[in-house]
């Protein structure tokens, strides 16, 4: 099998379904006019409620790095070890489950302001496309998530990451392809902004996905996928290292903002935080937002606190990694 990949370069080349823009885009000009604010789904919200009171329980009992490189995003933020990926960089970890772009936006104000980080790199669209959402659609919404992070945050720099190729939604590249590129194109007029290209370094040299970099779900990066997007990325974000470590911010002082939310387990200060489900008769594990996990009832679900209970006579899924 072919493990050869491709690297980010600066044209544009013609592969499979659709183009990929090849270039790491830093934009210029002005910020360009706001996208429509758009009425948050209130179905949306209550889906991912949890996970987001996950995030402030944890925030309120510990504290995170000031000046932080926050990754935003569905599935493939969260499952990327960004604290062992990045170990020179103060990072913070705020992905959740299949979330698309819409759903995330309306978080802003609970996974970004309390914050106040330093640069914000932000992956989600796959779960849009695969939705049916036009790429119309999918760039105004995140231009809509830069209209929200930009009413506290004017000048923190946004790092989007490029709708990845995968063989599970390869069908559906096309549409992925023309939502990059629309994308891409209003980074490239607005600062601040900056489109990050990881999909050309997904691709076999016939411009396939090269299936070696992804899980058995064909969907999701495994550990060789991530070594990959890291070894790209990190240079961009060497600038916002910092000289000295910064001191932590209080967690009590940097979410007083933020209402109070209903008891809920801890997160881990790793990137394989719980808490941890199960079925009352499987013996797999998964992660807090795996994809298998909305075919589970209620009622045949389990929930662990730690990984260990979790793990107890079980195997972790190999979709979700936990």
């Amino acid at each position: 099998m072919n493990s050869t990949h491709r690297t980010a370069g600066i044209f544009s080349a013609p592969i499979g379904f659709g183009v990929v823009t090849l270039s790491i885009v830093l934009a210029a000009a002005s910020f360009g006019p706001a996208a429509e604010p758009q009425t948050p789904d209130p179905d949306s919200q209550a889906k991912w409620e949890k996970d987001i009171q996950t995030f402030e329980l944890w925030d309120r009992k510990n504290s995170f790095p000031a000046n932080a490189v926050l990754f935003v995003g569905s599935s493939s933020i969260r499952m990327w070890e960004t604290r062992q990926c990045f170990p020179d960089l103060p990072v913070i970890n705020r992905g959740f489950g299949g979330s698309q772009i819409a759903e995330i936006a309306p978080f802003v104000p609970r996974i970004v302001f309390p914050y106040r980080p330093r640069v914000i790199v932000f992956y989600a669209g796959d779960n849009d496309i695969a939705a049916g959402k036009s790429p119309q659609v999918i760039a105004d919404d995140y231009r809509d998530f830069v209209r929200r992070v930009r009413e506290k945050l004017a000048d923190t720099p946004i790092y989007f990451l490029s709708i990845k190729p995968s063989p599970l939604r390869w069908s559906l590249w096309i549409n992925a392809s023309q939502a990059n590129t629309l994308i891409r194109d209003f980074c490239r007029t607005n600062t601040g902004l900056h489109f990050v290209d990881l999909a050309a370094c997904l691709l076999q040299e016939n411009g396939s996905p090269n299936p070696v970099l992804f899980l058995p779900d064909n969907l999701h990066l495994n550990a060789q996928g991530y070594k990959i997007w890291t070894q790209t990325l990190a240079p961009l974000l060497r600038q916002f290292a910092p000289a000295e470590p910064a001191a932590p911010v209080a967690a009590a002082a940097a979410v007083s903002s933020v209402s109070a939310a209903p008891a809920a387990k801890p997160q881990a200060a790793t990137d394989s935080a719980g808490p941890w489900y199960a079925t009352k008769n499987s013996k797999v594990f998964h992660r807090a937002g795996c994809s298998f996990l909305g075919r589970i009832s209620k009622e045949n679900l389990l929930e662990f606190a730690t990984r260990d209970e979790a793990a107890a006579g079980r195997r972790p899924c190999k979709t979700c990694n936990p």
